[in-house]
């Protein structure tokens, strides 16, 4: 097992956070750009994912096990899907 902290979502401030700092780990809100090209009338992440993404981290499941729930997920895009694993390894490192 690896040594890392929990994260926690924030719905109101459209993020995911480390529960022991606070620091964002990554934005659940898309630009504007990108949620018209995925032709979406909403800008955020779809809270389920999120909160899927969130229970499977603290609960010690791997970023390669994490990436192939999003994969599967039919209510997340490649895009999404690349912020949220890339969001997690940048701030987190190579954990398994």
């Amino acid at each position: 097992m690896s040594n890392r902290n929990d994260i926690l979502y924030f719905d109101a401030f459209y993020e995911v956070q480390e529960a022991g700092t606070g620091k964002v780990v990554f934005k659940t809100e898309l630009d504007e750009d990108l949620w018209k090209t995925l032709g979406r009338q909403y800008s955020d992440m779809d809270e389920d994912v999120v909160i899927n993404v969130v229970t499977m981290w603290n609960e010690g499941k791997t970023l390669a096990e994490i990436d192939d729930y999003l994969l599967d997920e039919g209510r997340c895009s490649q895009e999404e899907r690349e912020i949220i694993v890339e969001g997690i390894y940048k701030f987190f490192g190579n954990v398994t």
